[in-house]
């Protein structure tokens, strides 16, 4: 089951896409839309991803820092990015802690058995770290309606 508003994000490490070593402790003091997607390079993830970059000024603009989260190494997060002109932060949670820390794991996608991913889901946590919105597709294959998400920012 995945974090419901009120619930406030896990503390988790992470690299990015530039294999930087970070934590979730950064994301206090800033409202942060968390978008986790199954994986780099898939059709539905790269137009949800774009979808986002197209609507990022409008994120900046209401002091939301946005960052995807997937399983995918930081190296294919990287490459990703800069064939979609990606701009804002990818995460690398090869591990899957973040993604079960959330509870959007996903099992068999793309009918591969038992390979494990993130399930498509979206967070909004308030600058003191508690959630103010949530939302999880009942699979992968379904893509928030980001212009509804903005009016909960």
């Amino acid at each position: 089951m995945p974090l419901q508003v009120g619930n406030k994000i896990p503390e988790f490490s992470f690299f990015d896409s530039h294999h930087k070593e970070r934590n979730s402790k950064e994301f206090i003091g800033t409202k942060t839309l968390f978008a986790f997607f199954p994986g780099a390079f898939t059709d539905v993830c790269t137009d949800e991803l774009c979808q986002i970059g197209d609507m990022l000024d409008k994120f900046n603009h209401s002091n939301v820092k946005v960052v995807g989260i997937s399983a995918d190494s930081p190296f294919a997060l990287n490459a990703w990015a800069n064939q979609n002109g990606i701009s804002y932060d990818l995460i690398s949670d090869y591990n899957l802690d973040c993604i079960d820390a959330f509870g959007v794991s996903f099992t068999g996608l793309a009918g591969l058995p038992n390979y494990r991913s993130s399930n498509r889901a979206v967070f909004i946590a308030g600058q003191d770290g508690i959630l103010v919105y949530s939302w999880m597709g009942e699979h992968p294959g379904i893509i928030p309606d980001y212009k509804a998400i903005l009016a909960h920012i």
